[in-house]
């Protein structure tokens, strides 16, 4: 049986990749922002999709096409290693540990907002969204008590970990690429690998 040779995409395709991923969800926040921004209520229902938005971006787009929209700009997908197309199984293995982290930070989120009352949310956005004794700035302290100590170490470590796996083996895969048996490779326009 021959074996397929890829042409690996590596760090730099995938960070601009990620790039522009985080500045199109960057605006898709701004607008949970925005509608949050007209009261608490609203604000906690935009809680859950908002936090949430990320990870199951790139997991319907992995998991449908192999691609995210940065990743197709940079001609770049995710395959399984064997060079076939992926699916839902490894887009949710790739996926899971942002979305196990994601869930938490909303989670703790919801719980902030739940902190504190409907006249400091009103007294906190009366001069606008960028107020640092704003109500963001109230609910994030009631968030930053209950995430512990540790969840952060552990978030810092997970996203070392998958530059430096990513930088120190021959097909350039990182962590979830590794859990899931999944690839990134250059593609043509039609997204044939290259």
């Amino acid at each position: 049986m021959q074996q397929v040779t890829f042409h690996y995409a590596g760090f730099w395709s995938r960070f601009w990749a990620g790039l522009i991923d985080t500045m199109i969800l960057w605006v898709v926040s701004l607008l949970f922002s925005i509608v949050g921004h007209q009261g608490r209520w609203f604000a906690l229902a935009m809680a859950l999709p908002q936090g949430m938005f990320h990870s199951l971006y790139e997991l319907d787009l992995h998991a449908r096409y192999g691609q995210t929209i940065g990743k197709r700009v940079m001609g770049i997908k995710v395959l399984r290693g064997d060079g076939k197309e992926i699916g839902w199984h490894e887009a949710a293995i790739r996926s899971s540990v942002n979305l196990i982290l994601a869930a938490l930070i909303t989670l703790t989120s919801i719980y902030g907002l739940l902190m504190i009352t409907n006249d400091q949310y009103a007294a906190g956005t009366a001069n606008g969204f960028w107020d640092s004794s704003s109500t963001e700035s109230l609910a994030l302290q009631a968030q930053m008590q209950v995430i512990p100590h540790w969840f952060w170490i552990v978030f810092l470590v997970w996203e070392i970990s998958e530059v430096v796996t990513l930088l120190f083996n021959k097909q350039k895969r990182a962590v979830h690429d590794l859990m899931a048996g999944t690839i990134v490779v250059h593609v043509d326009e039609d997204g044939i690998p290259k």
